[in-house]
Order: structure tokens, then C-alpha cells, then sequence
């Protein structure tokens, strides 16, 4: 029996001990132990984030980093907000979702406004992203990538209606120079749109619209009648047609069936893969505007990252955050995989300025960096992770046919009804 009891104690401290040293290994390091640092992302931007964890870990060899598989329906992160454990230190969220996290999961994530304060960062990033990440005032992520649009188009469609891009200053113009094209190059539509609401959201952004006012729901708003009624205008002129889906989109592309695409600059890369045999093809100009001398620009996507409450290693995960997002270094790899920043010194780094052959030599960073400082701030409130259906058959139904205004008020009601929040009035 004594012997049986020394055994059991000998297992009792060996158990205490593994566990003291694997909490210390987790938190500080430990004696010869790294640091693991886990960071939930997925697609194109988690493959950036391990590239960049790579660049990280030569000049941390303490530290560790883990890049697990997350999705943009946060189907794992959300149980783990929920339950208050198992969220990874570090999380992507869309930055048009992160208002909703703030509201549904208000002491889940790290407040950083003291640490970018001292390192001078808070006023680093574009004005839109920073005031999207905020709370009551305070920095809760740190903005990474934008969605900066503009105005893909073919040019030798453009050549064969003898139509100068340039000349394209309103969306009225676009609409001309779209039945002279057509008219030109048989079989071929001015642009295309998918049965989602990116088209209508770029339309409402430019023109100052938003989604949340006030904390009540404003969707329903002369704005988005006017993006509408623009959209409405294009298709009975018969230079906007459905392509469904992404997919639709490349086929068409692919098919020399569109002379241009109203997309982000992400979308270049999109061009540059999947539609390799028109290099040299395609050129860019900024949005035409809804009236000349107005606005032209907006943004579409982008996302956050932001470290979990739940994190032992803050400190750790605040310093890979600035890497990532604040250096040259951290930029130049997400460059590579076409997450364009929202920190803005990086728009006067040499390694930046790069002349895109795809696009016939043009320095297209340089072009879209132009047009980041009059996109109008928009406010997602806390009703996006509701919202996407509602808003998506709202489009769907007005190139439906469907009378806009109706269209707005019912998807109105019925994100009124999922979020309980009030509509404006």
C-alpha cells in the first residue's frame, strides 16, 4: 500500500509539473518552449498570413505561428465568442461585420487604442477603416485591407467604337459610350452584374449612403433610390446584363462578352489569373461620377484583424499586427497576394510603385491609392451578419422588375425584424 501511494504521488507531480510547465510554455515561452500563437483567416488572405508569419518568426524565434482555417460565416469563431473559450488569439472578421462583433460580443476583443496611440498609428490608416474599428471611441482591430473600385475596361472595344475612356465622366456618359461599343463589337454588353448587392453597394457608397444611422436602419434612403434607379437606367438601355455569379463573370470575361467590370482593385488579380490571355487588353479609369464634378469613388470589402480577449499572449499578438499591417515588409507581402492596405505610408514605399504588365505597364497601385481619399465613410451598424440576405433579394427583385421603393422598405422590415433594431423614419 505505501508503495502504491509513493507511485501515486510520483504521478501526482509529474502531472503538476507538465501542467505548471505547458501553462508557461503557452504564455511566456518557458525554458526552451515557443510561444503559439494562433490566427483564424481563410483563402487569399490566410495564405498572406503565413507568408508573412514566416518573415515573423526569423526575427521572433520564441514564437510560433499557427494560421487555423476559419470562413467568412464565422461557423467555428462564433460558438467560441459565445462560450467565451477557444477563440484563436488573432481574428480576420470582414470589416463590414466588425460592428456587428462589437455589439453581439462587446468584452471579446483587446482594446488597442492605447498601444496605436504611442506608436503613432491611430492616424496611420485611411479615415474610413480607423472609424470602422472603433468603439465608444476606442480602436478594437486594426484595419487591413480596402476594396478601393474603379473602372476595368477593354480597349480594343473601346478603339473599335472610337470611344476615348477618358471622356467618360458621368455615369450618363457611360451609358452613351456603352450603345456605341455595343453597337461596335457585335455580341458584347458595356458591363455585367451579379444577383448580389456588390453593384448597388458600390452605387450607395459613392454617393454617401448607409446602412446604419443613428443606430436605426436608413438603407431605405434617397440614396439607394438613386443607385437604383441608375441601375434600372443601364439595364433598359440594355448595357447591363445578369451574369449570376462570380463564375458568370469569368466565363463572360472569357468569352470577350463585357467590355468592363465595376470592381475593386482586388479584382486585378482576378483579371491577371483567370483571364491570362488578355494581357495588354485592359485599362483603367476612376468611376464616372452621378453628376459632373462629383464624387468618384467608393469602396467594396476589405477586412480587420483584431486580437481575442481570450488571448495569454496580447503583448505577442500586438506586435504581429504591426508587423503585418504597419511595415513595409508585412505590406509587401500582402501586395503579393492582392490585399491592398489601408495603411497609407506604404503608398509612398518604392516597392509599391510597380508598373503591372498585365495592364500594359501601368502602375496601378499608385492609381488606386489615388483614389482612396474621397471614398465616404459608411456605417454597417450592428446589422451585416443579418443582413446579407435581405439585401441580396432586394437587388435581385428590383432588376426583377419589382417597384423600388417597395423593394427597399421590405428589405428594411426584414432587417428590422432579424436585428431588432428600429427603421429611420
Amino acid at each position: 500500500k505505501m508503495k502504491k501511494n509513493f507511485l501515486l504521488s510520483i504521478l501526482v507531480l509529474i502531472f503538476l509539473i507538465s501542467c505548471g510547465g505547458e501553462k508557461k510554455g503557452s504564455q511566456t515561452g518557458g525554458k526552451g518552449e515557443k510561444v503559439v500563437l494562433k490566427v483564424g483567416a481563410w483563402n487569399d488572405a490566410g495564405d498572406a498570413l503565413k507568408k508573412v508569419a514566416t518573415a515573423f518568426e526569423k526575427t521572433h524565434p520564441d514564437v510560433k505561428i499557427e494560421i487555423i482555417e476559419s470562413d467568412s460565416n464565422y461557423t467555428k469563431l462564433t460558438p467560441a465568442l459565445v462560450s467565451n473559450q477557444g477563440a484563436p488569439d488573432i481574428i480576420q472578421a470582414q470589416a463590414r461585420d466588425f460592428q456587428s462583433f462589437l455589439i453581439k460580443f462587446p468584452k471579446q476583443f483587446y482594446d488597442l487604442t492605447e498601444k496605436m496611440q504611442k506608436d503613432g498609428l491611430a492616424d496611420k490608416f485611411l479615415p474610413a477603416s480607423i472609424e470602422n474599428v472603433k468603439g465608444n471611441g476606442k480602436i478594437y482591430a486594426m484595419p487591413w485591407d480596402i476594396g478601393p473600385t474603379a473602372l476595368y475596361y477593354r480597349k480594343d472595344m473601346f478603339e473599335k467604337a472610337n470611344i476615348d475612356p477618358k471622356s467618360i465622366e458621368t455615369w450618363d456618359d457611360f451609358i452613351e459610350a456603352g450603345k456605341k461599343i455595343q453597337a461596335a463589337n457585335p455580341g458584347v454588353n458595356m458591363t455585367g452584374y451579379s444577383e448580389d448587392n456588390d453593384f448597388f453597394h458600390m452605387l450607395f457608397n459613392q454617393l454617401g449612403g448607409t446602412y446604419v444611422k443613428d443606430n436605426k436602419i436608413s438603407v431605405n434612403s434617397p440614396e439607394a433610390v438613386k443607385a437604383f434607379e441608375l441601375m434600372k437606367k443601364m439595364q433598359a438601355a440594355n448595357i447591363l446584363i445578369n451574369v449570376k455569379d462570380w463564375n458568370g463573370r469569368i466565363i463572360a470575361l472569357n468569352n470577350s462578352k463585357i467590355a468592363t467590370v465595376i470592381f475593386p482593385v482586388w479584382y486585378s488579380g482576378t483579371l491577371v489569373n483567370a483571364v491570362a490571355d488578355q494581357k495588354g487588353k485592359w485599362g483603367l479609369i476612376e468611376l464616372p461620377a452621378f453628376e459632373k464634378g462629383g464624387n468618384r469613388q467608393a469602396n467594396l470589402g476589405g477586412s480587420v484583424l483584431i486580437i481575442s480577449e481570450q488571448s495569454k499572449n496580447k503583448e505577442i499578438a500586438y506586435e504581429f499586427l504591426k508587423f503585418a499591417l504597419a511595415t513595409v515588409e508585412g505590406e509587401d507581402i500582402m501586395m503579393e497576394f492582392g490585399l491592398f492596405p489601408a495603411y497609407t505610408p506604404y503608398y509612398s514605399a518604392p516597392s509599391f510603385k510597380v508598373n503591372n504588365e498585365y495592364f500594359g505597364g501601368m502602375d496601378i497601385n499608385t492609381f488606386f491609392a489615388g483614389l482612396t481619399n474621397t471614398i465616404p465613410e459608411i456605417n454597417y451598424g450592428a446589422i451585416m451578419l443579418d443582413a446579407q440576405t435581405p439585401l441580396n433579394n432586394m437587388t435581385t427583385s428590383v432588376m426583377g422588375g419589382k417597384d423600388i421603393n417597395t423593394a427597399l422598405k421590405e428589405a428594411s422590415t426584414a432587417i428590422s425584424q432579424s436585428t431588432q433594431l428600429e427603421e429611420a423614419k
